[in-house]
């Protein structure tokens, strides 16, 4: 769970099948990470979302980047909308004191 977590984006979304095979981990421990609600798979080619990321991650809204899978990830849990941070446009800076 700890290789996820690092590879992750900011939405908390991951291409697990990189990580697994970087670390020599079996399908078998994805299975058990699912059956135990802790990531969600998202599609056939392993795009997995780590179901508590954003509560245990406080990421600034003017630093967030969207994930490129989000909107994968609202297609199969459109649940998940509340969730998720809402990027925040910088305001302009008025420069050094």
């Amino acid at each position: 769970m700890t290789f996820l977590i690092l590879d992750s984006d900011n939405d908390g979304i991951v291409e697990t099948y990189g990580v697994m095979r970087m670390i020599g981990a079996a399908d078998d421990d994805l299975r058990v990470l699912v059956e135990r609600g802790m990531v969600y798979v998202l599609d056939d080619e392993w795009i997995t979302y780590i179901c508590h990321f954003q509560e245990f991650n406080k990421l600034d809204a003017r630093n967030f980047q969207i994930s490129k899978h989000r909107q994968l990830l609202l297609q199969v849990h459109p649940e998940l909308k509340e969730k998720l941070i809402t990027p925040k446009k910088r305001g302009k800076s008025h420069g050094i004191p």
